[in-house]
C-alpha cells in the first residue's frame, strides 16, 4: 500500500483511485442510457461521502466536493476519522438526464438519472 494512504485504504495510488471513479461513471452512464434513451447527460461532480455504522457524518448537505488529488483525498479520510468518527469514506457522484442541451441549460433536467460510489477507506478490524 501506498505510505501516503491511511490504513484501512482500499486503494494504492490515487491514480487506482480515479481509474475506478471513471469505471464506475461509465457503467453508471451506460445504464442511465439505457434507461432513459438518446439525450444529453450530466456528470453531477465527484463527492467525499462518510459513513459510521450507516449513518451519514460528512457529505450530502454539506456537500464535500472532491478535486481529484491525493491531498485532499487524504485530507478528507482523515477528517473522517479522526474528527467525525467514520468507519467508511466513498467517493459518489450522480447523473443528470436532459432531451437537449438547451433543456439542460433551461434547468428542464431529470436530476440523478444514474448514480455511483468508490469505497476508497474503510476502518480496519481492531
Amino acid at each position: 500500500m501506498n505510505p501516503l494512504f491511511p490504513h484501512g485504504a482500499l486503494f494504492a495510488s490515487v491514480t487506482d483511485v480515479k481509474a475506478a471513479c471513471s469505471d464506475a461513471y461509465q457503467d453508471a452512464l451506460r445504464e442511465a442510457r439505457r434507461d432513459c434513451g438518446r439525450g444529453s447527460y450530466h456528470s453531477r461532480g465527484r463527492h467525499l461521502r462518510a459513513t459510521r455504522d450507516g449513518e451519514l457524518v460528512m457529505g450530502e448537505a454539506e456537500s464535500c466536493p472532491w478535486d481529484g488529488t491525493l491531498k485532499s483525498l487524504v485530507a478528507a479520510i482523515d477528517d473522517a476519522r479522526f474528527g467525525r468518527g467514520a468507519d467508511l469514506v466513498s467517493i459518489e457522484g450522480g447523473i443528470d438526464y436532459a432531451v437537449n442541451p438547451r433543456q439542460y441549460a433551461d434547468m428542464s433536467y431529470d436530476p440523478w438519472v444514474g448514480e455511483w460510489e468508490v469505497v476508497v477507506w474503510r476502518k480496519p478490524a481492531a
